[in-house]
């Protein structure tokens, strides 16, 4: 299903209102110019299916110009602790419909790390949280992504921060994320 707005009102907003059309049990997060695995997404709902996991995420690589795939990231089995460092659950994560719904879905104020604030909340109300050992997801780098350099979109640096500042303040736990300010 193709859904359209008449304005472009960030990624947040496009994003539920895909979710508010979707009709499966399950949301998958990625971006549009990156490569699933042709088993990809059987894979993840394999896994739910023997982990009862509310929310999965899978290994990535990168993958050039040429289609030449690198750079592998071997993620950790979920870790809390690991989560309040950076956004490491990365691509590809589904998440249970129901529950993004039930959080509120994404918020525009976190444009650019919307996931990040989205798995901050999910692992507020649940940890059950899996992990695919499998790369399973290529991340598309070229010359102006943040798969090329991280400081290609500040803002999204930015955003997470803000999300790891809300974080905190909704637990009330003293800290402040690397140089995030009001």
């Amino acid at each position: 299903r193709v859904q359209a707005r008449r304005a472009n009102a960030g990624i947040a907003a496009a994003t539920n209102r895909a979710i508010e059309a979707a009709t499966g049990d399950f949301i998958a997060f990625f971006d549009h110019d990156d490569v699933l695995e042709p088993c990809a997404l059987d894979a993840m709902m394999r896994a739910q299916a023997a982990t009862g996991a509310r929310l999965l995420y899978s290994d990535e690589d990168k993958i050039d110009a040429s289609g030449e795939r690198f750079d592998p990231l071997f993620k950790p089995d979920w870790s809390p602790d690991l989560l309040l460092s950076f956004q490491y659950l990365g691509h590809l994560m589904t998440v249970r419909r129901d529950l993004v719904v039930e959080l509120g879905g994404l918020r525009s104020d976190f444009d650019g790390s919307q996931d990040y604030d989205l798995v901050l909340r999910v692992a507020g109300v649940t940890d059950r949280i899996a992990h695919i050992a499998d790369c399973l997801y290529s991340w598309r780098q070229h010359e102006r992504s943040a798969a090329s350099a991280g400081d290609n979109k500040p803002w999204a640096w930015m955003a997470a921060q803000r999300a790891l500042g809300d974080w905190l303040r909704r637990r009330e736990e003293s800290g402040v994320p690397g140089g995030w300010t009001e």
